[in-house]
């Protein structure tokens, strides 16, 4: 616990550690009186949150240091101290309304990347989930969204289905530019990674073992073979890098949980999650392939016509 930076809590430890909460109060406001220059309250200001993360009082800290560097002016210290107590995992959980106010403070200072990484490195009951998803939508924030519907709702297929809708697809053809088409490129291949992490069962982006693969599985499967929306996703990745499309789609072939016989016969049938609970599904290995062919096909059609 030491080595973490952290201390080990004893009855004894917990009687002083009382008493050395009321002692930084009194420091904050005898020192916060006194202090001219932003060094002085960045000086204050690390002292206290060290000794709050060591000792593990977070409410002090948030509650009674915040509170009171807001009031002197010191709110954009504070956050400047807290993110590398954050990005080292030593705090993993911060009250919501300031996790909204460190994501805004971040991106005013065009630092989009690091608020991503802030989200990706709390826990989600750190947040506003509805306020989060929109944000994450907003600013493009793809592995953050992985990472509050994966880890919180189980859905794995929502974060593949804005990514190639709302992140892919949003630019219309006719005036995408160099940039656009770049960063296209770049999203795709992150979309790729995605699935193929998913289709081995592992989390996005942490590669640990999924709770429950098959079910994330079938989650994919019904993005990438969506009829309704005429294999839009699928294609759009076949045109990207088929040899990558190709090895997910293996495993899809490879995972038999994903297979289910029908009562007495041979048939084997595959139903995939669907987000709106539609009773469509593959219906068996054979028209699986069928549909996977068809796909292949109209790919080679189109690059015939062009």
């Amino acid at each position: 616990e030491l080595s973490q930076g952290k201390i080990i809590i004893t009855p004894s430890v917990k009687r002083l550690m009382g008493r050395m909460g009321d002692l930084i109060v009194d420091y904050a406001n005898v020192a916060l009186q006194t202090i001219k220059t932003d060094n002085d309250l960045q000086s204050f200001g690390s002292i206290a949150m060290d000794y709050c993360v060591c000792t593990q009082q977070m409410s002090l800290l948030f509650d009674k240091v915040f509170g009171r560097m807001k009031e002197v002016g010191g709110r954009e210290i504070f956050l400047q101290l807290l993110e590398p107590y954050i990005m080292r995992d030593r705090i993993n959980k911060i009250p919501p309304d300031l996790v909204e106010v460190f994501i805004d403070y971040l991106l005013s200072k065009n630092r989009a990347a690091e608020a991503e990484q802030i989200i990706l490195h709390l826990s989600w009951d750190s947040f506003n989930l509805d306020r989060l998803v929109k944000d994450c939508q907003k600013h493009q924030f793809f592995i953050a969204l992985c990472y509050v519907h994966n880890e919180v709702f189980e859905d794995f297929a929502t974060p593949a289905v804005d990514m190639f809708y709302r992140f892919i697809q949003s630019i219309d053809p006719a005036s995408r530019s160099d940039k656009d088409v770049q960063a296209i490129q770049q999203k795709s291949y992150l979309l790729l990674l995605y699935l193929q992490y998913i289709m081995q069962g592992k989390t996005f982006p942490w590669r640990k073992p999924l709770k429950s693969p098959t079910k994330a599985r079938q989650q994919i499967i019904s993005v990438l073979f969506d009829k309704n929306k005429h294999f839009m996703v699928l294609q759009h990745l076949l045109s990207i890098d088929l040899e990558c499309i190709l090895g997910i789609i293996k495993v899809i072939f490879d995972d038999m949980h994903l297979f289910r016989r029908s009562n007495g016969g041979s048939t084997v049938s595959l139903k995939p999650f669907h987000m709106n609970d539609a009773s469509s599904s593959i219906q068996n290995d054979t028209a699986f392939s069928v549909s996977l062919f068809d796909v292949f096909f109209f790919e080679i059609w189109k690059n015939r016509q062009q």
